[in-house]
């Protein structure tokens, strides 16, 4: 918890005030053994941001939220770079849903709750 007093206050009132935000990191990896073959990663309960982006590879990804889609709605993320969300707080468990233009490539997932 932080405590803040207001400036200009005549009464020295003190707010307090609970700052809620991302704290519990996790790093996870999935195998893309196969271009064009979609694969999937589940983003926890209570999860407020994560990153994706592929190791080492100049690899492209193909994003999409929707299963069976990552080949044909997708959104790309360019190679060398990456892509994520924040200021989210899941209530239920959401899927992402992913592929490479290019085999044998590891995909790094950041994420915090």
């Amino acid at each position: 918890m932080s405590v803040f007093t207001s400036f200009g206050n005549s009464t020295g009132a003190t707010v307090n005030v609970d700052l809620v935000g991302s704290s519990t990191p996790t790093v996870s990896t999935v195998s893309l053994a196969t271009a064009g073959t979609e694969y999937s990663f589940v983003l926890p309960i209570n999860c407020r941001e994560y990153r994706l982006k592929f190791r080492n590879s100049d690899a492209t990804l193909q994003l999409s939220f929707v299963a069976g889609a990552s080949g044909t709605t997708f959104l790309t993320v360019p190679r060398y770079c990456e892509y994520g969300d924040s200021d989210m707080k899941l209530t239920s468990t959401v899927t992402l849903y992913f592929q490479s233009n290019k085999n044998s490539q590891v995909l790094e997932i950041l994420t915090w709750v």
